[in-house]
């Protein structure tokens, strides 16, 4: 299944924005801190859209550990958790239109509230209290060319003081797959995957790519504890560690392609680590 369309709204930076016409391989370039990963960012969450958990994996992916409640409002224009969110996708082959609208669940507290007659209210605003943002809640809709209603389902995460709250559309079973790779999660599940590749004897055929950056790679090894092992002609294999990053980003990227030939994979700053002449 392939993307068409996006409209995004309210979404970290971007207050509104619609791209259209996508192809099989789409590539988003421009200016530092102009939304690039944004957009990746918000075709995950309609691939994943009654995932909740994806809300949390995003700022995960930036290098955000959410540990209060509040770090929910990362996800919303201007950090605003009162800009609802809103991603339209419409995807083709076989044709379906995604509707998802982030909104925030709101702590419960005793703040504004005046739960005894006899005490005075504090407050001389008409406003009521903000009681920030406890986690978010995923209304969602998928519906095909043919049906003109949206049919929302729900979904939901929470942080609370006993853990993770989390509730799912179980009604919903996802048939899309996605992947998001960016340089802080190349080495998340390579081992595994190239070690698929390997049993079925079809890694020399990702070695010819590897050998464009260096010539002198011949074969692909793995060891223990996780270890990926390059063979360059010497007497000993040399760990991928080693042999710089842009081997480890390219093979990641190869492997989640093998991994997942009819999903769809969100690569951000793939030119990391390419020199112009191998780019």
């Amino acid at each position: 299944m392939s993307l068409y369309s996006i409209d995004i709204k309210n979404f970290r930076g971007i207050k509104s924005l619609n791209i259209e016409d996508f192809k099989n391989i789409n590539l988003f370039v421009g200016r530092n801190n102009c939304g690039k990963t944004s957009i990746l960012e918000s075709i995950f969450l309609s691939i994943g859209v009654s995932n909740p958990q994806l809300s949390i994996n995003i700022d995960s992916f930036r290098g955000i550990i959410h540990n209060q409640n509040d770090d929910f409002n990362f996800i919303f224009y201007n950090l605003n958790h009162n800009n609802r969110i809103n991603i339209k996708t419409q995807f083709i082959n076989p044709s379906q239109y995604r509707n998802l609208i982030i909104s925030p669940i709101l702590k419960v507290t005793e703040k504004g509230i005046n739960t005894n007659k006899s005490k005075e209210v504090s407050s001389t605003s008409t406003l009521a209290a903000d009681k920030g943002i406890a986690g978010v809640n995923f209304e969602f809709s998928v519906k095909s060319l043919s049906q003109s209603k949206d049919n929302f389902l729900r979904s939901s995460i929470e942080l609370q003081p006993s853990g993770i709250k989390f509730q799912s559309a179980k009604e919903y079973s996802e048939k899309i797959i996605g992947v998001f790779l960016n340089p802080r999660n190349y080495n998340q599940e390579l081992h595994e995957r190239l070690d698929k590749i390997i049993q079925k004897k079809e890694q020399k055929k990702f070695v010819k790519t590897l050998k464009a950056i260096d010539p002198r790679i011949s074969d692909i090894a793995l060891g223990s504890n996780n270890m990926i092992y390059f063979d360059i002609g010497i007497e000993r294999l040399i760990p991928i560690q080693l042999m710089g990053d842009v081997i480890r980003s390219l093979l990641s990227i190869m492997m989640a392609m093998a991994s997942f030939e009819n999903g769809i994979i969100l690569i951000d700053e793939n030119e990391n680590g390419l020199h112009a002449t191998a780019l």
